[in-house]
């Protein structure tokens, strides 16, 4: 597994005492999502955090290593 069930809980349930914007899943989505989780043994909303908190941080790399190579040049 990729993630900590721990920390990741704690934060949905930080998150979920805030009112904010709530996107929807697309439908066709939603059945891959819940087999994932459901072989990680978590919730589906903290599969889908993981997921996420796990494209940013590799969306945040890739910036950073493209603002290098610029500044290198």
């Amino acid at each position: 597994m990729f993630f900590s069930n721990q920390s990741l809980e704690t934060s949905e349930e930080d998150a979920s005492k805030e009112t904010m914007y709530s996107p929807k899943i697309r439908e066709d989505l939603v059945p891959r999502i819940y087999q994932e989780a459901k072989k990680s043994g978590v919730k589906m909303t903290v599969w889908v955090n993981a997921v996420i908190e796990l494209a940013l941080r590799k969306i945040d790399k890739a910036e950073n290593e493209n603002t290098k190579k610029e500044e290198k040049r």
